[in-house]
């Protein structure tokens, strides 16, 4: 049941259809509660089903289905802890506390890569996407380590270098928001409109609608209030209350 419930929760997320995913996440752990099937209600209290209620803004419900989560881990690494340390890491960007993301991977980094292939490739491309969102969250803040420089850019070519076809657009909007950090605003047009053609290509309709709010504010024209238009009426049709902070945990590196 964790397994499927697992590729649920992935695609629904990306899909965007945040409504549905909250619904999911919400019966699978009220009725695992009664069941006594905690591992389904780990997966479902983690992971991207942290998305379930940080789209209602609820950020300290978030936070108590994460320690719920660190409270059943065991040592060494499997894949409750990358449900874990995927779910805390987007809690933190979307508080805006994206250093506090990058040392939670960093802290974690040397465990958890050498295992992915054994557990999900999926795993990968959340990690790298993941620790590249959260390095540029930190250069956002004024930040200027060359180390979180190198860290996006390796981490988001990479991803446009992924066999997995859904990667690559993620991939692009990790460039888009690196070259907005070092102020090549042409540079960050450009690979936010290849990054929204993947996205609406791949079916990543939640990172699309991100992407066109990111490049309307950039654009600061009609078509941008089109585009800003077209994304925020997205997001608040999935339920997202703050559309701001959701955008800044998907795309980091824009103010």
């Amino acid at each position: 049941m964790a397994t499927n419930l697992h590729a649920q929760i992935v695609s629904l997320f990306f899909l965007g259809e945040l409504n549905e995913l909250s619904r999911r996440v919400n019966r699978t752990v009220a009725e695992t509660q009664q069941e006594n099937g905690w591992h389904a209600a780990m997966t479902a209290k983690s992971f991207l089903g942290s998305s379930a209620w940080l789209k209602d803004d609820n950020v300290e419900l978030a936070r108590v289905h994460a320690a719920d989560i660190e409270q059943m881990l065991d040592r060494g690494f499997d894949r409750l802890h990358y449900c874990e340390l995927i779910g805390s890491a987007h809690i933190d960007l979307y508080c805006g506390a994206a250093s506090q993301a990058y040392e939670r991977l960093e802290h974690s980094w040397k465990q958890a890569v050498p295992r992915i292939g054994m557990v999900d490739p999926t795993y990968r491309v959340l990690l790298h996407h993941l620790r590249a969102r959260a390095a540029l969250g930190c250069l956002s803040r004024e930040s200027d380590d060359r180390k979180l420089h190198r860290v996006a850019r390796r981490d988001g070519k990479g991803l446009c270098r992924d066999w997995q076809q859904w990667a690559r657009p993620l991939g692009q909007l990790v460039l888009a928001g690196l070259a907005a950090v070092e102020g090549n605003q042409r540079q960050s047009i450009k690979l936010l409109r290849v990054g929204i053609q993947q996205c609406d290509e791949a079916e990543l309709a939640l990172f699309a609608a991100a992407a066109r709010c990111r490049l309307g504010a950039l654009l600061n024209n009609n078509e941008g209030q089109s585009l800003l238009t077209a994304g925020t009426n997205f997001m608040q049709q999935q339920g997202i209350r703050s559309p701001e902070r959701m955008i800044e945990m998907l795309i980091p590196g824009f103010d």
